[in-house]
C-alpha cells in the first residue's frame, strides 16, 4: 500500500523471530512468510547486526542497512539499593533475561548448581506463558540461601545498579541481533560473559568472554567472582566497546541519513 502511494518506507527487521523456541510451527511459518514479504516490498530494511544482514542476504536476497543500537556509559553508580538487597558490590552473579528457551536460562542454572551454595546469584526476568524454568527458579530460591529470583523488574535504575555492581553478568541470548541488554551491561562496566552465538561474538569479539557449555560457564563465573585479574580488564572493555561502536549518536545519524536518502529517492 505504501509503495502504491509512492511513500518510501524502511523496516527494522530486528531478529529472526521464526527461530524462537516459544513459537509453534504455525507461528514460525507466519513470521518467516512475513519476513519474505518485507524483503520483497520494503524500500529499505535495517539490521542492527551484521550477522543478521548476512542471514537476510542468505535467506531472502536482501542484506539491509546496518544501524546498530546504542547504549549509555553509566560511570559510578550508588550502592545503597544493592546493599538493601543484602548484596555486596562485586560479589554476585547476575542474569537479566526473559525466560524463553533461546536465552539459555537452563544452561545458566546448570552452571549455577555447580557453584558453591554460598555463591550469591541474582536472576531478573519473567515469562508471559507457562514455563518450567519458573518452577526451577522457585526451587533454587528455596534451596539456596544466596540465590535470588527477582522476577520482572521494571525499575530501570535498579537494573542499572545491578549491572554496575555485579561481579559477573551472564548473557545467554542466542537468537536475535545486537541485544540491547548486552549493550546496557557493557555500558555499565559489567564483567560480562556471553553465550557464543554469532550475534554476541560480533559485539564481544573476545574468546575469553564467550561460553558454550554449563561446566565451562561455571568455571568462568568462579574465576571472575574469585577476583581473577581478568575481571577488571573485561569490565573496562565494556565501555570501550560502547564508545567505539554503539553510541546513540551514531544510531541516530544512521537513521537520519537513511530517511534523507529515501526522501530524496
Amino acid at each position: 500500500m505504501l509503495r502504491a502511494r509512492r511513500i518510501p518506507n524502511a523496516v527494522n527487521v530486528d531478529g529472526l523471530e521464526w527461530e524462537r523456541g516459544k513459537w509453534n510451527r504455525a507461528g514460525q511459518t507466519a513470521f518467516r512468510a512475513s519476513a519474505r514479504c518485507v524483503a520483497r516490498f520494503a524500500d529499505e530494511i535495517v539490521v542492527d547486526s551484521r550477522a543478521i544482514g548476512d542471514r537476510w542476504q542468505e535467506l531472502f536476497g536482501r542484506r539491509g542497512v546496518f544501524i546498530p543500537y546504542g547504549a549509555e556509559i553509566l560511570g559510578t553508580r550508588p550502592t545503597a539499593r544493592i546493599e538493601a538487597l543484602d548484596l555486596a558490590p562485586g560479589s554476585f552473579g547476575l542474569v537479566v533475561a526473559r525466560l524463553v528457551p533461546e536465552n539459555n536460562i537452563d544452561l545458566i542454572l546448570d552452571a549455577v548448581q555447580l557453584l558453591p551454595q554460598s555463591t550469591p546469584f541474582v536472576v531478573v526476568g519473567s515469562a508471559n506463558y507457562t514455563n518450567p524454568v519458573v518452577h526451577r527458579l522457585e526451587a533454587l530460591a528455596a534451596d539456596r540461601p544466596a540465590f535470588r529470583w527477582l522476577g520482572h523488574v521494571d525499575d530501570e535504575e535498579l537494573l542499572f545498579d545491578l549491572w554496575a555492581h555485579c561481579g559477573v553478568y551472564v548473557h545467554g541470548h542466542s537468537v536475535g541481533g545486537t541485544n540491547p541488554s548486552l549493550l546496557q551491561a557493557l555500558g555499565a562496566g559489567s564483567p560480562t560473559l556471553a553465550f557464543d552465538s554469532v550475534f554476541n561474538r560480533e559485539v564481544i569479539a573476545n574468546d575469553e568472554q564467550l561460553f558454550r557449555s554449563h561446566d565451562q560457564l561455571a568455571a568462568m563465573i568462579t574465576a571472575l567472582l574469585d577476583g581473577d585479574d581478568r575481571r577488571d580488564r573485561i569490565a573496562r572493555r565494556g565501555p570501550e566497546i560502547i564508545r567505539e561502536r554503539y553510541t546513540w549518536e551514531a544510531c541516530l545519524a544512521g537513521y537520519r541519513d537513511l530517511l534523507e536518502r529515501l526522501v530524496d529517492r
